[in-house]
């Protein structure tokens, strides 16, 4: 290669990095603008609010008091299963264990594999601790 070649090569490289780095910086120069642009307005919402001290115009969004709706019904939901009865299929595999069987009868005393019968012990076990 010539001198001259690499110093084409070397400058288009250069070129190609300069457009590269333009290029990521005016994309985040745009994120970034936005992201102004989103806090003028919640500034100037707040700026309204002491400006007026009205309730209405402080009220707070929608969106908190739907996830506190949501986040009550799932307590409800929770507290509800809690109080709920054990299902009957894991009282009779806590049966089965308090008379003394392990895995493999009780495997076959219920017509399963042995690795069926060790996953209703282990949700048994889980329901129950879920019950108290």
């Amino acid at each position: 290669m010539t001198p001259l070649n690499m110093t084409l090569i070397t400058s288009v490289s250069f070129c190609s990095l300069l457009l590269m780095t333009y290029l990521f910086l005016r994309r985040r120069l745009n994120l970034q603008q936005r992201v102004i642009a989103k806090l003028v307005l919640e500034l100037d919402k707040a700026l309204q609010c002491l400006n007026t001290n009205t309730s209405n115009s402080c009220e707070k969004d929608n969106s908190f008091h739907a996830q506190l709706d949501e986040a009550e019904i799932k307590t409800q939901l929770m507290s509800s299963n809690r109080n709920s009865e054990i299902p009957s299929k894991y009282r009779h595999i806590k049966s089965l264990i308090s008379h003394g069987m392990d895995t493999e009868e009780i495997a076959m005393v219920l017509n399963i594999s042995t690795r069926e019968a060790g996953q209703l012990i282990n949700l048994s076990n889980v329901a129950s601790n879920v019950a108290m």
